[in-house]
């Protein structure tokens, strides 16, 4: 979900979206912070705000994929997929487990 939420942000940046920059800002911190307390206390927890929030952004992509350029979507992918895997390298809280579920596209449980 979060690959989601990161490629429609991107292709938002690169004048393609239609959702404001702040829907998609509290989102991507939303699942972040799921994401953190779930590893934490493996207790998954969504908000309904970010419920909300997420199928917005799932509508969002659903229209990229019908209406925007191939080579602006294959470009947004690589460019989610190199954040994504470099912030999860970066942040000293993620466990190795998740830096090698976001490089794998794997889920984080062993």
């Amino acid at each position: 979900m979060s690959s989601i939420v990161l490629l429609v942000k991107t292709l938002s940046e690169d004048g393609f979206g239609l959702l404001p920059s702040s829907l998609l800002d509290e989102a991507t911190q939303g699942i972040s912070n799921v994401l953190a307390g779930g590893l934490d206390t493996d207790k998954w927890q969504f908000s309904d705000r970010l419920v909300a929030q997420v199928n917005a952004i799932v509508n969002e992509y659903d229209r990229h994929l019908q209406e925007t350029r191939l080579q602006a979507i294959a470009a947004a992918y690589a460019n989610a997929d190199r954040k994504l895997v470099r912030d999860a390298k970066k942040s000293a809280a993620a466990p190795e487990r998740f830096v090698k579920a976001v490089s794998t596209n794997r889920s984080p449980k062993s």
